[in-house]
């Protein structure tokens, strides 16, 4: 019966009347339908030459860090700035890995209290110069090219606000997770977008950034869903360039056994995209409004 619901509900757009169309870089979509105007954030910074910022929270993950940072390293493009967060880690092990890692002048480490991924993220985003931000689990990898065409896909077309691609599980489990172009309807049954999805820093300042009240699971699930509700659309790469490790019970069964209190919190934080069906119909329809060059 669910993947029915699935099958349904991922069938292509068929908006009726006229397209809303969008440039991300200068408008927003109102909680009301309007297409209105957005402030102007300029980035990167001042002090930082960056096109992309990976944050990796991490919390006694020091025995998978390196891989994680290793694979930013490799990526096609140069102009990435890693920023580690160490959310109170108490494993010798990874305060000793964090140690090394701040002496290397390719990553910055901050370290704060256990707070929670939800806060870890939202310190190193702020603290972040690059244009574009992509937040890599600690034990997780990425694909060589993964932010190369991750930017292409958002500067293709303007009205894609995050850029994710198919995810190839490893460790104990060799699946791939062959994720979806992010859909109104469908996500209201799961997530079909990576973790280490791409975005603009600008937008995650207008959404209001990852919210606390998410601490226990699904804070990216309902990050999407908020960056959608600006009028920004996920697309997704049909190629295996997130690399998402298995390791006995992580996080993510975590939040699985959490499921049904998570996603009431996730339709109390945003009832007009769960219980408008207008409104969700108005982001189906959004269409990029210029060509970059």
């Amino acid at each position: 019966r669910l993947w029915r619901a699935v099958r349904r509900t991922s069938r292509p757009a068929r908006p009726r009347g006229a397209v809303i169309r969008i440039d991300a870089r200068t408008q927003r979509l109102e909680r009301d339908g309007r297409v209105v105007g957005k402030r102007s954030l300029t980035f990167p910074g001042p002090d930082a030459s960056a096109a992309v910022t990976v944050v990796v929270p991490c919390y006694n993950y020091g025995a998978y860090l390196q891989d994680a940072i290793d694979s930013v390293l490799r990526q096609t493009i140069t102009a990435v700035e890693i920023i580690v967060v160490d959310d109170g880690s108490t494993d010798e092990g990874t305060r000793t890995c964090l140690d090394r890692l701040a002496t290397d002048p390719r990553v910055r480490v901050i370290r704060q209290d256990n707070r929670g991924l939800p806060h870890a993220r939202n310190r190193g985003i702020d603290a972040a110069h690059g244009e574009y931000v992509c937040c890599l689990d600690a034990d997780d990898m990425l694909g060589p090219t993964y932010l190369e065409q991750a930017i292409a896909v958002l500067e293709a077309d303007r009205s894609i606000g995050f850029a994710y691609a198919w995810v190839q599980r490893f460790g104990d489990d060799d699946e791939v997770w062959e994720t979806h172009d992010f859909d109104p309807d469908e996500v209201l049954i799961g997530n079909f977008t990576s973790g280490a999805a791409l975005f603009r820093r600008d937008d995650w300042i207008s959404a209001g950034g990852y919210r606390g009240e998410m601490i226990g699971g699904f804070e990216d699930w309902e990050f999407w869903v908020r960056l959608a509700s600006l009028g920004r659309r996920g697309r997704t790469i049909a190629r295996p360039l997130h690399l998402h490790r298995i390791h006995g019970r992580t996080m993510t069964a975590t939040a699985k056994a959490m499921g049904a209190e998570l996603t009431g919190r996730m339709r109390r934080l945003n009832p007009q995209f769960y219980d408008d069906r207008r409104f969700r119909r108005r982001l189906r329809a959004l269409r990029s409004s210029a060509t970059a060059t």
